[in-house]
């Protein structure tokens, strides 16, 4: 037995399995099915290949074929039909024959083979696997080899997938398998990275935020496969059955863009025809870890639900309460709107909610959504509002006005004299917790005029048009 297994079995928690047949067997079918493979290449000889591992005894393939389903079996679920499903892809059609075998993260990290129409399962079995290229975003084979100094680099995937002893080898630098066999709950018989991949996506064993560390990378295929792992990643199983698309970044235009589907996050991106017709530059990854900016290029896991809009109004900045309401004023029914912010949209909700008008839908703040049949218009927003400071004069109607703090200001601003004097004469006073400025929004609307600090200045004007003036360091300095 292989010593690296001795300290973990000393504590009684991992074991060994035994396999059904040896690792030599395996590898020897899975060098014979590749011959085979190689021999047909483009094409796919189904029952050639069930008869060779029928041959070596085996009732599946070997977990490096990367095709799941039983030889014997005939069913959906079986590996002829798996392997008819891989013969009958073509032009990038998605299929699923193995859950270690992702084709949308094969296809985003060999262009090549993308670009020239080759079914990314083929490719890695008679190509890419000799090549040192990966078959799932959380399998590193550069990483493995480190692992492994006696495998030559080609074979390290089908060494680790095969023989037990390698299990105990992190195949990545994002998932900890071996932290999963001793303290997670490994069955003591799958691969461990198998039955992570197959039901613990989404746990502390795949450490995924990790890769934004390498996204910085100045080569192009690198940064997409550390991209596209990471979007992977973050999105959890659902990801195993979505697709990634890539953006080009080209310069922004201001005219109203027509297009079968757009796809936006509202807040931080809007594209069509693979083209990205904006994005927030302060932009690394979306609220809902769906779009990621790479050097060069962004990409997304599509993952927005689908709904149809006549026109889209992507707001691409703060607005002032005035203006949104104008905006929505000037939408014909049948439209959404992208908010900016979460206030933003908060606001949009109030506008409509009191408008009367019918038919408009504000899209939720930060998640993907994808528009059918829409007009994209796109509103930037003007320049920034100054506003007047604040000292309170000794006639002021403290009953027309408004305070809003924060929490951590409150103790602070209420032994101020001036704003004694405020309250005592009537002034409201609005602190903005955790549930923002909503909840004081009934109240705050019977108000002439707001006074609060500047950077609430911008929150308050999202939600009303009223007269608005800020605290100076002194209460009396000009914003």
């Amino acid at each position: 037995m292989n010593s690296r297994f001795i300290n973990l079995l000393t504590k009684g928690r991992v074991r060994k399995p035994l396999p059904l047949v040896s690792v030599e067997a395996e590898l020897t079918c899975l060098s014979a099915l590749r011959v085979e493979l190689a021999s047909s290449y483009p094409h796919i000889r189904t029952d050639q290949l069930l008869a060779i591992a029928t041959e070596h005894g085996l009732d599946r393939f070997p977990i490096g074929f990367l095709v799941a389903g039983s030889i014997r079996g005939g069913g959906a679920d079986s590996a002829r039909s798996a392997l008819d499903r891989v013969r009958g892809t073509s032009n990038g059609t998605p299929v699923t024959v193995h859950p270690l075998f992702s084709q949308a993260f094969y296809a985003l990290a060999n262009p090549d083979v993308a670009s020239a129409g080759i079914v990314p399962w083929l490719h890695y079995q008679v190509h890419g696997r000799a090549e040192g290229r990966a078959p799932h975003p959380l399998i590193d084979t550069e990483f493995l080899a480190a692992w492994m100094p006696g495998v030559p680099r080609k074979n390290v995937v089908d060494h680790y997938l095969t023989d037990s002893d390698d299990w105990l080898a992190d195949p990545g630098p994002y998932v900890d398998c071996r932290k999963f066999m001793v303290d997670g709950p490994w069955d003591g018989v799958t691969n461990p990275l198998l039955q992570i991949v197959a039901g613990h996506l989404v746990s502390s064993w795949v450490h995924a935020r990790l890769q934004l560390v390498d996204t910085d990378s100045q080569s192009q295929q690198v940064a997409r496969l550390t991209g596209g792992a990471f979007l992977l990643g973050t999105t959890g199983a659902r990801s195993r059955l979505a697709s990634i698309e890539t953006w080009a970044v080209l310069e922004a235009s201001k005219e109203p863009t027509k297009a079968s589907m757009f796809t936006v996050v509202p807040g931080s991106f809007l594209g069509a025809d693979k083209r990205v017709l904006w994005s927030r530059p302060s932009l690394v990854l979306s609220p809902d870890s769906t779009i990621v900016r790479l050097p060069t290029e962004i990409l997304s896991l599509r993952a927005g639900e689908t709904t149809k809009a006549v026109r889209l109004l992507n707001l691409e900045g703060d607005f002032e309460h005035s203006r949104l309401a104008a905006l929505v004023s000037a939408l014909p029914p049948g439209s959404a709107i992208a908010p900016y912010t979460f206030a933003q949209e908060e606001s949009l909700v109030d506008i409509v909610a009191n408008s009367g008008i019918d038919g408009l839908h504000i899209l939720p703040f930060g998640r993907q959504v994808r528009v059918e049949s829409a007009e994209v218009l796109r509103e930037y927003p003007p320049a920034a509002r100054s506003y007047d400071a604040w000292q309170p004069g000794p006639s002021e109607d403290g009953a027309r006005s408004a305070f809003v703090f924060t929490d951590d200001e409150l103790a602070f601003r209420l032994v101020d004299a001036g704003v004694k004097q405020m309250i005592a004469a009537g002034a409201l006073v609005c602190v903005v917790g955790a549930s923002g400025l909503t909840p004081w929004l009934p109240a705050l609307k019977s108000r002439d005029q707001i006074i609060c600090r500047e950077p609430l200045a911008g929150l308050v004007a999202t939600f009303l048009s009223v007269e608005i003036r800020v605290f100076g360091d002194n209460h009396a300095e000009k914003f």
